[in-house]
């Protein structure tokens, strides 16, 4: 079972235990997202003005580097230190040009030895330490600095699970096979606001059950796929989560959406596909909301 409980950690005082659950949180989660990705795909570049996947991958290794220079080390990095880090911190151009050829293993191999260093860092440390303001930039304090580098990894997770969804020669149906329960929640979001019908339906094993309250169940993944087809075609939906709480295998989904209407989901996840989803919402309310017949 997952856990989703931040609380101290073993071999850590309590906040900066608290602090490594969390990077190791975002960490996952980004594992995930470019599981099996070739090196053409972590080179290929959307558009013009667009980052790579690797090099999206080498910029967290480099933001982290920096920040064990300025909390562990005390000082700010020096320009030989700043050099090979400066194509990945700053991304744009340089970026696109230097960061690239390399293997998944490579990028990899690179977050994983960063990461064992800040680990190792953070073990020596008390709280005490942690909440001191930072000597090289006073205005901070080592818990903003490590909080800063997983808001980060997650932003550009976000970006990475854009890119990959739109990779050449990939289907949108595509899943990473060792998503948690609330990583295949938010990617089914994800799939619900950009109308993919056959994407959420690759979601759901193949003898899922899709039940509204308001409706008679859906059972099997063809007849869910014709269901969200058939809705995405009648009106604009958009799923707004307010919360999402995972609970081993079941993971709830507080949501609204732009025009008020509210409700909640609740989705069974086994061996990475949904088995079993059950959602409560104002059926009328929507229908008179976007002026379809009345049921």
């Amino acid at each position: 079972m997952t856990s989703s409980r931040i609380e101290p950690l073993p071999g850590y005082t309590p906040a900066i235990g608290r602090l490594v659950g969390m990077l190791a949180w975002s960490r996952r989660t980004l594992l995930d997202a470019v599981e099996g990705l070739t090196r053409a795909e972590l080179d290929h570049l959307h558009d013009a003005r667009s980052n790579s996947i690797g090099a999206l991958l080498a910029h967290a290794a480099a933001v982290e580097r920096w920040h064990q220079i300025l909390t562990f080390e005390e000082r700010e990095p020096t320009a030989e230190e700043q050099g090979p880090l400066l194509a990945a911190l700053d991304l744009g151009e340089a970026g696109r040009r230097q960061l690239r050829g390399r293997e998944l293993d490579g990028y990899l191999g690179e977050l994983a030895t960063v990461r064992a260093a800040t680990l190792a860092a953070l073990a020596a440390r008390d709280d005490a330490w942690l909440e001191a303001p930072l000597a090289a930039a006073p205005e901070k304090n080592a818990h903003w600095a490590w909080f800063h580098v997983a808001e980060d990894e997650i932003s550009h997770r976000g970006q990475i699970r854009w890119l990959r969804a739109r990779l050449p020669g990939r289907a949108s149906v595509e899943v990473p096979p060792t998503a948690s329960p609330r990583a295949l929640v938010e990617t089914w979001i994800e799939r619900f606001n950009a109308g993919d019908a056959e994407g959420l339906a690759a979601l759901y094993a193949e003898d899922a059950v899709n039940h509204q309250v308001t409706r008679d169940p859906v059972r099997g993944r063809e007849a869910i796929r014709a269901m969200f087809a058939a809705e995405f075609a009648a009106a604009e939906m958009v799923c707004l989560p307010e919360a999402i709480h995972e609970a081993g295998d079941v993971v709830a989904l507080e949501w609204r959406d732009p025009l008020g209407l509210r409700g909640c989901g609740f989705f069974t996840v086994v061996a990475g596909r949904i088995v079993h989803q059950r959602g409560y919402w104002d059926e009328l309310a929507f229908l008179r909301m976007h002026g379809l017949p009345i049921r």
